[in-house]
């Protein structure tokens, strides 16, 4: 029986060859475009996905409303103090860590080397933010101020073959050369993801930020960075926490922070 049913069809489309072509190649393109929409899809909704307990990580950010022309302008980053206050008065909130974006340069065998995607850390950088290390410990790899973590590609760029942990890097920053030590390197950082990281440096705030104090404290002041929390488990209430994913309502945290921030606002925008 399906040998007659093959016969026919075979016959059918010997006989209006045109018509079966366009059936036929019109078939095959929309499957095509069929599964390259969803494997699309499918990378895109894994941003981030990789990342253990990534679901538990929030990223803090702010806007801001213009007096003069009331336009909205949401920032990817926040003020420093918003860490600190965050992990104050909200005891959902687990560790915190600042990650700011950095651009140092290495020096080299005598040769002056541009990094980039390189960040520069405060806090337990590995508690919030469980990148796979290859090499090193993540409880102690940016334990102290000017350790350094590398990517497996900057590694193999700055050191080729040999093992980077202990060896020292001296990096730009600031019209100043300072010494650095590698204490780790992490796995490279997959494409579906919102990070690009090279390099982790670990950084003291008091002396980064000594030329300007006001960064530490101030609402109104936006130093270059983001700050992420690692809350335990999600959120219970729509009440709790205002979150990057959008698990959460705004209402208690955006409610603190505007009381905390409005009293230190720019001419121009309000918190």
């Amino acid at each position: 029986m399906w040998r007659n049913y093959v016969t026919v069809g075979l016959r059918s489309l010997l006989k209006s060859r045109t018509y079966a072509f366009i059936n036929i190649v019109g078939l095959a393109i929309g499957l095509a475009a069929c599964l390259m929409l969803l494997l699309y899809v499918r990378y895109e909704r894994s941003y981030d996905e990789w990342l253990p307990n990534g679901q538990n990580v929030y990223q803090l950010q702010n806007w801001a409303i213009d007096r003069e022309t009331g336009d909205r302008f949401n920032l990817q980053m926040s003020q420093y103090v918003a860490g600190t206050a965050l992990q104050r008065d909200f005891p959902e909130v687990e560790a915190r860590v600042h990650v700011a974006s950095a651009g140092p340069v290495v020096l080299r065998g005598g040769e002056a080397l541009m990094v980039e995607d390189a960040v520069s850390v405060d806090g337990p950088f590995f508690d919030v933010l469980p990148l796979e290390l290859v090499k090193g410990d993540p409880a102690t790899a940016l334990a102290q101020p000017r350790n350094i973590v590398l990517s497996q590609t900057e590694a193999r760029r700055l050191f080729g073959n040999q093992d980077p942990v202990g060896r020292t890097l001296t990096l730009v920053r600031r019209g100043q050369h300072i010494d650095h030590r590698v204490t780790g390197v992490i796995r490279d950082i997959p494409r579906n993801s919102h990070m690009r990281i090279n390099m982790i440096i670990r950084f003291d705030p008091a002396t980064e930020f000594a030329d300007f104090p006001d960064y530490l404290t101030s609402w109104a002041r936006f130093p270059a960075g983001t700050m992420y929390g690692f809350v335990p488990a999600p959120p219970r209430s729509e009440s709790t926490l205002q979150c990057r994913n959008g698990s959460g309502a705004t209402s208690r945290l955006s409610t603190t922070a505007r009381a905390r921030s409005t009293a230190g606002a720019s001419r121009t925008g309000a918190w």
